[in-house]
């Protein structure tokens, strides 16, 4: 694809000579495209506009290819012999088209990476896992195979339950002197009760290395990640270094602090 003055659009060449054949138009830019057999299919990002279908040869338009509108993330399509696939914006699992039916299925349960919407290949589909900071409950290569889901027969209730110390007992609740981690709590509320001395002035500034992870502050204390896989205490009257700890991983997630303790992750 390429930019032109009407905005973005797919231009087709000939691999024998390198001269233009076609220029097909779509509704909206042209993020991604995959092929098979002699179809070209063409979709925007983010679940906006519609999917494009075009003969490979010519770059003729195929309506009648094209499965309708899209709903594709910013992962790449995947097209095979039968079924086109991609990760929908939903954020959280696939959907797959069949490419004669028009017919659409979804999987909600696992997450692709932002690289590949999963390799179908040996009647399973196996999908790498996720390698960004998005929210998944599992982060894993995984290998999927058809089939219907298995009901599981639950244990009674009774049986299933078991009561640890934190039961019954009301949520903790945060000090709101404390900006905990990234937008302050856990709620990411953004807010706190203590109120600014007006007017505001610049304190102090320090220069760190890498890219920095949004701020935690308690007490006197400034705590910050950085790519470079350093955690830092700074004086949070002065900016002065207090102590830093050199992790295995880069750190790109805010700290947490509570009670004491300064809670991180790192790649």
């Amino acid at each position: 694809s390429r930019a032109r003055d009407a905005g973005w659009n797919v231009a087709v060449f000939s691999a024998d000579d390198g001269k233009l054949i076609a220029e097909p138009k779509s509704e909206g830019a042209v993020a991604c495209m995959t092929f098979s057999g002699e179809t070209v299919y063409m979709a925007p990002q983010h679940g906006r506009g519609k999917f494009v279908a075009a003969d490979a040869r010519t770059g003729r338009i195929d309506p009648d290819q094209a499965p309708g509108p899209a709903h594709a993330k910013c992962t790449p399509l995947l097209a095979t012999p039968r079924w086109l696939l991609y990760r929908h914006r939903a954020g959280g699992g696939f959907t797959w088209i069949d490419r004669k039916t028009k017919r659409t299925r979804q999987y909600d349960r696992i997450r692709c990476c932002c690289h590949y919407p999963g390799l179908p290949a040996y009647g399973l589909l196996l999908v790498q896992g996720a390698g960004c900071n998005c929210a998944h409950p599992m982060r894993a290569h995984v290998a999927l195979i058809p089939g219907k889901r298995a009901i599981t027969k639950y244990a009674d209730a009774s049986r299933r339950l078991v009561k640890g110390e934190a039961f019954g007992k009301p949520p903790a609740t945060g000090d709101g002197r404390v900006w905990a981690s990234w937008r302050a709590d856990r709620t990411r509320g953004g807010k706190t009760p203590e109120a600014p001395k007006l007017p505001l002035r610049q304190g102090w500034a320090e220069k760190l290395a890498g890219e920095l992870t949004p701020l935690a502050v308690a007490g006197d204390a400034v705590f910050v990640g950085s790519s470079d896989r350093k955690v830092r205490a700074l004086d949070a009257a002065t900016g002065r270094h207090r102590w830093q700890y050199i992790a295995p991983g880069a750190i790109r997630v805010a700290p947490f602090y509570w009670r004491g303790r300064l809670y991180f992750g790192d790649d």
